[in-house]
């Protein structure tokens, strides 16, 4: 068992996320020689504040590493976290606040399971980061940001610069998880939705990512959104969801979806509508904002049902070819 400590004064800038590291923090390093129950116990005993450094290689993986501490930094660049027997487990399950996870690559190996506890990485806890990961051929979501734990209420969390791409269901899910920030990231061909805005999941921000090819056996859009208001979908490009899934859909099969702005997308080549605001039984899109979007070669630019109403579109680009343009 390798594990090596010093004192380190450091300073760690994810992506922009300024966290302060404890000056007098224990530095922990791993390897792929050790007993995965080993690393645990090192999660486990780390103090507040300190960094854990994974050493490249693979480490083959039958359960998942849970981090209960606040405030600590798992580094994993160059570091494969495979999962080898099993889907009930994610990879990695963050039930605290205030965490890094940044580097990995994590690859579940392609399963026709249905679990939706087959992940790569779940967060339970509230200002954790997730940056810089390779979250793909798992057979749950990829990352999921929320849950069922009523006493870990999760919000305010950061996933940036991440590609998230083969899970069997959904890339990025958010459930009942609110005031997040997802962006910069490239998510493509999951099975489901690219990105999910569900249940609860309120103003969240959405921007900059690349989607595509995602809904590859169903699914409610690129980005999905269903019970959640007040969102910012802004900056993102949109392409070739599958199996009528459109670009964007405001699904209401929970809750009503209100409030959200949908800004500045690129929408394009996808199958299905490029905004959906639909009605479902007695759930509406109400009260939503569309402005400054770019849609082209979509099955339709924009759908809103009958009794979704008091929607704004305003400043929309449809390119109906390319010498034709058309603003709605």
């Amino acid at each position: 068992m390798k594990i090596t400590q010093n004192k380190t004064t450091s300073l760690l800038s994810a992506l922009s996320l300024a966290l302060t590291v404890n000056s007098y923090a224990a530095d922990i390093v791993v390897d792929p020689s050790m007993e995965i129950v080993n690393i645990q116990t090192a999660i486990n005993n780390a103090e507040s504040g300190s960094t854990i450094q994974f050493n490249p290689g693979i480490y083959n993986l039958s359960s998942g590493f849970v981090i209960k501490k606040d405030n600590l930094q798992l580094l994993g660049e160059g570091a494969i976290l495979r999962k080898v027997s099993g889907d009930n487990y994610a990879a990695i399950v963050v039930q605290s606040n205030f965490n890094v996870i940044s580097g990995f690559t994590i690859n579940g190996g392609k399963s026709e399971g249905k679990t939706i506890q087959g992940g790569g990485i779940f967060v339970y806890g509230s200002h954790n980061a997730i940056s810089n990961v390779r979250v793909h051929n798992n057979t749950g979501h990829g990352i999921g940001l929320g849950g069922h734990i009523d006493d870990l209420p999760c919000g305010s969390n950061k996933v940036v610069n991440s590609r998230i791409f083969n899970n069997h269901r959904i890339g990025i899910s958010e459930y009942n998880c609110s005031n997040n920030i997802i962006t910069g990231n490239h998510v493509n061909d999951n099975g489901l939705e690219g990105i999910s805005i569900d249940v609860g999941s309120h103003r969240n921000i959405v921007s900059d990512n690349r989607l595509h090819a995602n809904c590859q056996r169903g699914g409610a859009g690129g980005i999905g959104i269903d019970q959640a208001e007040f969102n910012t979908i802004q900056g993102n490009i949109i392409t070739a969801s599958q199996n009528k899934c459109g670009g964007i859909k405001m699904n209401n099969r929970e809750g009503h979806s209100r409030y959200n702005v949908v800004n500045s997308n690129v929408i394009l080549n996808n199958d299905g509508p490029g905004v959906w605001l639909s009605t479902y039984g007695e759930y509406r899109s109400n009260h939503n904002t569309l402005t400054g979007n770019v849609f082209s070669q979509n099955t339709i630019s924009i759908k809103m049902d009958e009794l979704s109403t008091n929607n704004v579109t305003v400043g929309n680009v449809i390119k109906q070819a390319e010498s034709e343009d058309e603003s709605l």
